[in-house]
This record gives C-alpha cells, sequence and structure tokens, in this order.
C-alpha cells in the first residue's frame, strides 16, 4: 500500500519513506506466517487427541479381554497409561483452546487510519505519512506479538501432550508384554 504522493519530498524523505513502508510489509509478512504456525499447531494438536483417542479404546478393550487373575504390574502399567493418555488429550485440547489476539490492521482500523491521515492537513506530506507509517508499523507489531505469545502457549501444550501420549505408549506396550510373558 503506498502510504504518500512523493511530490515535494526530499529524495531522503523519499527514501525514508520507503523504508518505513518495507517495515510495515515485513510485519505484514510476519503476521501471515505466525497464523500458518498457528494453524499447524491446530492440526497437530487435533492429530494428537485422534491418536491418543485411537490408544484410549484400545486400552480399554485391553481391559476387558484381561483375565481377573491378571498381574498387579500389568493394572499398573495399564493404569498409567490411561492416566498419560487421558492428560494427553487434555494438554492437546488445551492447545486448541481459543486465545485472544490483537488484531491485525486491516480492514475497519485501516480506514480509521487513512481517515486520520487524509485529515491532518496542516502537516507536511512527508510528516504526515511517516506517522501513519509508523503507527500502521507499530499496530502489526502488535499483532504478532500478540499471535507469537499465543503460539508458544499452544506449542507448549502440544509438546506436552506428545511426550504423554509416547510415555502412554510405552507403557501400554510394557502392560502387553508382562501380560503376554506373566502367566
Amino acid at each position: 500500500m503506498a502510504i504518500a504522493r512523493e511530490v515535494g519530498m526530499t529524495e531522503d524523505e523519499k527514501a525514508q519513506l520507503k523504508l518505513l513502508q518495507q517495515a510495515v510489509d515485513s510485519f505484514a509478512d510476519e503476521h501471515r506466517g505466525l497464523a500458518d504456525q498457528w494453524d499447524a499447531i491446530d492440526r497437530k494438536a487435533l492429530g494428537m487427541v485422534t491418536v491418543a483417542g485411537i490408544f484410549i479404546a484400545g486400552i480399554l478393550a485391553f481391559v476387558r479381554a484381561l483375565s481377573t487373575g491378571a498381574h498387579c504390574a500389568v493394572k499398573v502399567a495399564l493404569s498409567f497409561t490411561m492416566l498419560c493418555l487421558t492428560f494427553s488429550v487434555l494438554a492437546a485440547l488445551l492447545a486448541l483452546l481459543l486465545r485472544s489476539a490483537v488484531e491485525s490492521p486491516h480492514g475497519s482500523k485501516l480506514k480509521e487510519m487513512v481517515d486520520d491521515l487524509i485529515a491532518k492537513t496542516g502537516a507536511a506530506e512527508f510528516t504526515r505519512s511517516a506517522d501513519f507509517a509508523r503507527d500502521h508499523a507499530s499496530l502489526w507489531k502488535a499483532a504478532n506479538e500478540s499471535v507469537r505469545t499465543g503460539n508458544i502457549s499452544k506449542a507448549h501444550w502440544l509438546e506436552t501432550s506428545q511426550v504423554l501420549l509416547v510415555i502412554g505408549i510405552v507403557a501400554a506396550s510394557a502392560a502387553t508384554v508382562l501380560e503376554m510373558w506373566g502367566h
């Protein structure tokens, strides 16, 4: 988005405005990347819920098929497995929780800024345009920081879910081996 008419500006002012516009464009590009990251974390968290849910169903079927005289170690391993898998699902769901984020400067916010820019008739073109670009970049920066913070939180819960799933799978494998060789 061009932020100014360059009529009557010095070459230095034109160069400064070009750099400011590059900063605004860079923040917008960064925001797109952060939004993609947000979506990728959500997709992975959904996958974790699915995988853990399948394992939970398998453990429940395994428990039903166990003889009443199953070894205590098998019962402990299966109980531990169910806890890990259940908490894995909960952590994945926490990754999927809606989080508030600062709105990116599109639509009505950008129109409001443009209206404000146009209303500043007394200021020189360069000053008006530079102020507009700085404000625009500042809004992008705030939006990006907000999304980045959300991504960090989401990624933490996703990682926790993954670790618990792996521990649960190992515990389920141990229970299976104990059951196979315990009788």
